[in-house]
């Protein structure tokens, strides 16, 4: 399934993102992280990720935002982008969707939401 799918992390909680690119790499992605929003959009520019997974809160930007900044940059080569979220409530699928991430999560210890989000994106 990972087959030299690239993945970025944009996540400022250390654990969390250490937890989820544990997870990532066992399944075999190749997994690049950022804790902030403006970071992460240059790491986007970077790394040209198949897939970007974005928390909703970081400490320099909205996550919706970032998916949009990153929608803007990408051009012709679109990553797919997942938003990521610690309470249901924090996801507001339509300001998602707007924002053009192609799915949202809550996340999950064992990070299979996150799992079965990507291989419904590639």
């Amino acid at each position: 399934m990972a087959d030299g799918t690239k993945i970025l992390i944009i996540e400022d909680n250390p654990a969390e993102c250490a937890i989820l690119r544990a997870a990532l790499e066992k399944w075999g992605f190749t997994v690049f992280a950022s804790s902030f929003g403006k970071e992460g959009v240059s790491r986007a520019k970077e790394t040209a990720p198949d897939i970007v997974i974005i928390d909703t809160i970081l400490p320099d930007a909205d996550g919706f935002n970032v998916c949009r900044q990153i929608r803007q940059i990408s051009g012709k080569t679109q990553p797919k982008i997942i938003i990521i979220t610690d309470n249901v409530d924090a996801v507001d699928a339509v300001k998602a969707r707007r924002n053009g991430c192609d799915d949202y999560v809550v996340k999950t210890a064992d990070c299979q939401a996150i799992l079965k989000a990507i291989e419904k994106l590639i």
